[in-house]
């Protein structure tokens, strides 16, 4: 049995993709363009009300991504970690991503409609830091839906979600993405799972799902092409 390996940032369990930080930068580098101007156009009562919404919404943004992360790396639900890899899709891609960017369009709109309403309208106090609440959660959901998240290799299985545990039993190959060297893919019956493994980790991984009796074919398959 190889030794538990449990790295000191299990609990650090979602990282920023290159992609998602470069749409998360050009959407507040959109807002910044639109808020400022509006900021300067707003009466002195619509300044305030203003930076009550904004600082209402960055804070249920970063609260609300803090608790996504939170309740994610506790995912292996107090099992023992034995590898912390990442997650990846078939070709490497992040899925869904014409959704994503509609998504983001829509989130941006969202906000600098709520921001014009504060700025130029009537609304109490509340009201603003009211209207920062549903755009700042589908904001934070939306940038963790998109972050680099790690998938927890535990004794007994893998936990793909809060309620779905697969046991290794249920895994009935493994092997090498073509075109892809880091890229394991996991063979199920309910859909395979594709992973990302750092170098210095590969050899190691490998022992321990053969250990699992998985069945370890280490010669490239599959063309990658197309997301899964």
């Amino acid at each position: 049995m190889s030794e538990e390996v449990r790295p000191s940032n299990v609990d650090r369990a979602v990282r920023f993709r290159l992609r998602t930080l470069l749409w998360t930068t050009t959407a507040l580098a959109v807002l910044a363009a639109v808020a400022g101007p509006l900021y300067r156009r707003a009466p002195a009562e619509g300044q305030t009300r203003l930076l009550i919404h904004w600082s209402a919404l960055l804070a249920v943004t970063g609260l609300a991504y803090c608790s996504h992360q939170r309740d994610y790396a506790r995912r292996h639900g107090g099992r023992a970690v034995r590898f912390v890899v990442w997650e990846t899709s078939r070709s490497g891609r992040p899925a869904r991503g014409v959704w994503g960017s509609l998504w983001l369009a829509l989130v941006v709109c969202w906000i600098g409609v709520t921001s014009h309403a504060v700025a130029l309208e009537q609304h109490s106090p509340w009201e603003s830091l009211g209207s920062s609440l549903v755009p700042g959660l589908v904001a934070a959901g939306l940038i963790f839906f998109y972050s680099r998240r790690a998938l927890f290799l535990c004794d007994d299985g893998m936990p793909l979600a809060k309620n779905c545990f697969v046991p290794w039993g249920h895994v009935h190959s493994v092997e090498t993405v073509s075109g892809r060297p880091t890229v394991l893919k996991l063979g199920r019956l309910d859909g395979d799972v594709y992973i990302e493994v750092p170098a210095d980790m590969r050899a190691a991984l490998e022992e321990f799902l053969r250990e699992k009796g998985l069945p370890v074919d280490d010669q490239p398959h599959g063309s990658g092409l197309t997301d899964a």
